[in-house]
């Protein structure tokens, strides 16, 4: 984060642009007598917006981009008359090239206070005001600490899930400083591999190539310390999907159990009828019923005629 620096040298912009271009968050408040032409000369080639004019007058920031990612899950409802930060001064932000910039918070006119832009593959958040009292009260407002924290976790960088067995890959986790004598190890139940470790800006790259044989779950430790922790998986598209007929098993195995072929009946019916046979059980209390229906049915509406015969006295 760049805050109340007067003038960016040479050397700062370009360790500041490798490092965005690398995947890094730059957040930048320019200062009171900032030297608008150094900013540029950092901002401009990171396709985001520079400071090019200062002025003075009461105002107020007229809204928040609530479709931002930085909003989201901060507010539970909305408020109709949300309290926004005042401003008494600030920069007038260049109109930037770049198509995916996203306002963060704006003033009148949808001028930007607060915009974030992609550049390479990371991001530069800037905004039109300083941390200073002189200039606005966004520093103690109540948005401010919850912006930041966003931004903070939107600039992790998420691993893969895995990495593929194998498969030529590069491997990239925080920069983590080595020597001879304090190397990273990959290590499983007792198992150690060292891998070809190279330092860049912002990371360490690891090279595998084939010296895993073993999927699995491994940590990266340095001496004790475990750095990270890395999985890696079979490849996919190695996997054989072919199989046997029914008829193939059967005959692959003659004396085996009845071979159960995938059909439109459940797996739990085939498994029942497989083990107890052809149950017929309901059947036959179905029809039972059925017959005594008949029965009752025959009894009730189909009486025979008896004649009755007076005995004699």
């Amino acid at each position: 984060m760049l805050s109340d620096l007067n003038a960016i040298s040479t050397g700062l912009a370009q360790q500041l642009k490798t490092y965005v271009n690398k995947g890094g968050t730059l957040l930048v408040f320019p200062s009171n007598d900032a030297d608008l032409t150094s900013y540029r000369a950092l901002l401009e080639p990171l396709n985001a917006a520079y400071p090019e004019k200062l002025l003075i007058g009461d105002t107020k920031v007229s809204g928040i981009n609530l479709q931002n990612q930085v909003f989201k899950n901060i507010f539970e409802d909305f408020p109709q008359n949300p309290d926004l930060p005042v401003v008494k001064k600030y920069y007038t932000l260049s109109s930037s090239s770049n198509n995916r910039s996203e306002n963060i918070m704006f003033l009148p006119g949808r001028l930007p206070f607060w915009t974030g832009y992609s550049s390479g593959r990371g991001k530069v958040y800037v905004s039109a005001v300083a941390l200073d009292e002189d200039f606005s009260n966004l520093p103690r407002h109540a948005l401010f600490l919850p912006v930041m924290f966003r931004i903070a976790l939107l600039s992790g960088h998420d691993q893969p899930l895995f990495y593929t067995l194998g498969a030529d890959e590069t491997i990239e986790v925080p920069p983590v400083q080595t020597n001879p004598k304090q190397l990273l190890k990959l290590v499983k139940q007792g198992q150690s591999i060292i891998p070809e470790v190279k330092q860049e800006e912002g990371s360490t790259l690891l090279y595998m190539a084939d010296r895993l044989q073993e999927t699995g779950i491994y940590d990266l430790k340095k001496q004790d310390s475990t750095v990270a922790v890395i999985a890696f998986n079979d490849n996919r598209s190695e996997s054989d999907l072919s199989y046997l007929s029914g008829s193939e098993l059967s005959a692959l195995v003659p004396r085996a159990a009845t071979v159960l072929a995938s059909g439109k009946a459940s797996l739990k019916s085939m498994v029942t009828e497989s083990n107890f046979g052809l149950q017929l059980w309901k059947l036959c209390i179905i029809l039972a019923l059925i017959f005594l229906g008949v029965e009752i049915a025959l009894i009730r509406f189909f009486k025979t005629d008896t004649q009755q015969v007076s005995q004699p006295v």
